[in-house]
């Protein structure tokens, strides 16, 4: 296709997505592997040891507890918002929160 007359093609040169430069989508992108790495660091360090002494304390096997409180825990911010969004009776919190957390559960399984 051409442009309309008058018009120029756009430049796209060393771009990428919505007009990122190049290098800044590469230490984006760097910084979140960052990110992701120090948070399972952590959570291998602190989070791992303090469910298996949950575990111990309340009797119950490794899986299950695991299931239970992992998944609490990734959707503890949506249940939050959704009840705080329910308290005020301002909707517009509550039901976004619920139907993009459950889009993103089913589209990650």
């Amino acid at each position: 296709q051409r442009p309309l007359p008058g018009k120029k093609w756009p430049r796209v040169q060393g771009t990428m997505v919505d007009g990122v430069p190049f290098c800044e989508g590469i230490a984006i992108l760097l910084l979140a592997v960052y990110i992701f790495l120090g948070v399972s660091i952590l959570c291998d360090s602190h989070l791992c040891p303090a469910l298996d002494k949950l575990c111990d304390y309340l009797k119950m096997p490794t899986a299950l507890a695991a299931a239970t409180f992992i998944s609490f825990g990734s959707s503890a911010p949506e249940i939050i918002i959704s009840t705080l969004g329910a308290q005020t009776n301002k909707t517009e919190l509550s039901i976004p929160a619920v139907l993009v957390s459950a889009l993103i559960a089913f589209g990650a399984i």
